[in-house]
């Protein structure tokens, strides 16, 4: 009978200790599987994840491009065409990033304009009409193009009058610049009454 017992607890702490092992490699298991599918939800998750897009690079100045194919029309359409201003070059002037669009001046021998070059071209057809809000109020612009640029002018002088010479005609383009990315200011407020000195704006006389 002992023997039986000893035999009976030996067979119960072998089986314990096989249940412990088999527990251990279990847990082991799981603890393998369970990292390798992290892992593969982690692959996973980063061939899903939105990837942003490049930001296209800015289009470069296009003052040259500009100034070679108004050269281009000064030295072809517009040759000894009377109204042209001899004392002006063709100049772009104070050119910079105005939302997706280069603005700036435009100076030639027959006239002074603002200027937008839009990064997209549009689909308008030179001539046609449009208007922009800027920082000084809404301006009317033509569609145009000068070479492969698709632009949008808004003149200021045209012809260009004899009494500008080109430091004049520059200046004057500068300004007409600076007045519009100017937004205007405030209106001025009324003078306070005595009323309102004393009892603040707004205040109403007793009834």
């Amino acid at each position: 009978m002992q023997d039986l017992l000893v035999r009976v607890l030996a067979g119960r702490r072998r089986c314990r200790l096989a249940d412990r092992a088999g527990h251990a490699v279990s847990r082991a298991a799981g603890a393998l599987a369970l990292s390798g599918l992290r892992r593969r939800a982690r692959a996973v998750h980063d061939r899903r994840r939105p990837v942003n897009p490049a930001v296209p690079p800015c289009p470069p100045d296009p003052s040259a491009a500009l100034e070679a194919a108004l050269t281009a029309i000064l030295d072809g359409p517009m040759r000894d065409v009377p109204i042209l201003n001899p004392q002006l070059p063709v100049a772009a002037i104070g050119l910079r990033r105005l939302g997706p669009a280069w603005f700036g001046a435009l100076l030639t021998p027959w006239f002074v304009n603002l200027v937008l070059v839009p990064d997209a071209a549009p689909a308008a057809a030179p001539g046609t009409a449009a208007e922009f809000d800027l920082p000084c109020g809404t301006l009317g612009f033509l569609h145009a193009r000068y070479g492969e640029l698709h632009v949008l002018c808004c003149s200021l002088l045209s012809p260009v009058p004899p009494l500008y010479d080109e430091a004049g005609a520059r200046l004057f383009a500068a300004a007409a610049l600076d007045a519009v990315l100017t937004p205007p200011a405030p209106p001025p407020r009324a003078a306070l009454s005595r009323r309102e000195l004393l009892c603040g704006r707004g205040a109403r006389p007793h009834e």
